[in-house]
């Protein structure tokens, strides 16, 4: 399987040849910005707060408030964005609310800045800043069939659909419900009918979709581990974990291998799981093995 024309991950040799090239340059974390410390140059610091919060179950923020997040760092939607972190699943959470907005040209780092210090390529302490743009510059969002937001919405997209496909990247373990991963979900298990995802090891990983490097797996050998699963191009496939950080890398291997019917469920076990407890009746759980 090639990669589709419309590439997402990068290598460090391929973004060092971006930074002449006009891209808008994030880092992505959740703690608050760090001065004097070694970033991409000209990089900007989103923090996940500005798209998502705690307050909000970990879902992501309203398409207006997300919008004005990217406005505000002379962001719209025509500017190319370079996305990268520490986390491979921040940098992507952060992508996929990019791309959901409608903006269309993002490259994100595969390994942050792992590689691209290997390679002594620059980098700078002093964080750039943008002027706020006036407009993004279209309705938002631009893409707003790749996002389900919550466990009424999945049941009415399962409606529409029955031969959906619900794949948890969650560990096995959560998988199996012998965890739920995450000290603030009490409740262990899966949603009714979802299947099995091979990518992380545990909450905070998606180590079985990268290399010993840390780089993205060759895409063949990724998708092969999904189809045992009956995870596969031309079905409408949708992406959950815990709160959708990991099932947002997840979502951008799906693209980069070309699938077309590829979404995300943002509620994730932490929603469905609240909704199973008022109404377990309508939100079943998956049985454990």
């Amino acid at each position: 399987m090639t990669k589709s024309a419309n590439s997402f991950f990068i290598d460090a040799p391929g973004a060092y040849q971006l930074l002449n090239q006009g891209y808008n340059i994030l880092e992505v974390g959740n703690q608050p910005k760090k001065e004097q410390v070694d970033h991409l140059p000209r990089a900007q610091f989103l923090n996940t707060n500005e798209i998502e919060s705690e307050e909000n179950s970990w879902n992501i923020f309203s398409p207006e408030t997300c919008k004005q997040a990217f406005m505000a760092k002379g962001i719209s939607k025509d500017s190319k964005l370079l996305i990268y972190s520490v986390s491979l699943s921040a940098a992507c959470r952060a992508a996929f609310v990019a791309y959901w907005l409608g903006i269309s040209e993002i490259k994100i780092l595969e390994d942050g800045l792992t590689s691209w210090r290997a390679l002594d390529y620059p980098l700078e302490k002093t964080w750039s800043s943008a002027e706020k743009v006036s407009s993004f510059g279209r309705h938002v969002p631009g893409r707003s069939a790749i996002l389900i937001s919550t466990s009424e919405d999945l049941l009415s997209a399962k409606q529409n659909n029955p031969e959906l496909v619900l794949a948890s990247v969650r560990s096995l373990e959560e998988y199996q419900g012998t965890t739920s991963n995450y000290m603030y979900i009490p409740q262990a298990g899966e949603p009714f009918g979802a299947v099995w995802a091979k990518a992380s090891c545990g909450k905070d990983d998606v180590a079985d979709l990268l290399t010993l490097e840390q780089k993205i797996k060759p895409l063949a050998e990724i998708e092969q581990a999904w189809k045992t699963n009956g995870i596969t191009d031309g079905k409408e496939v949708v992406f959950y974990c815990g709160t959708g950080w990991r099932a947002s890398v997840a979502f951008f291997i799906a693209k980069e291998l070309g699938w077309q019917k590829v979404r995300l469920f943002d509620g994730g076990w932490y929603d469905w799981s609240q909704k199973h407890a008022a109404n377990p009746e309508k939100f079943p759980l998956k049985k454990t093995l």
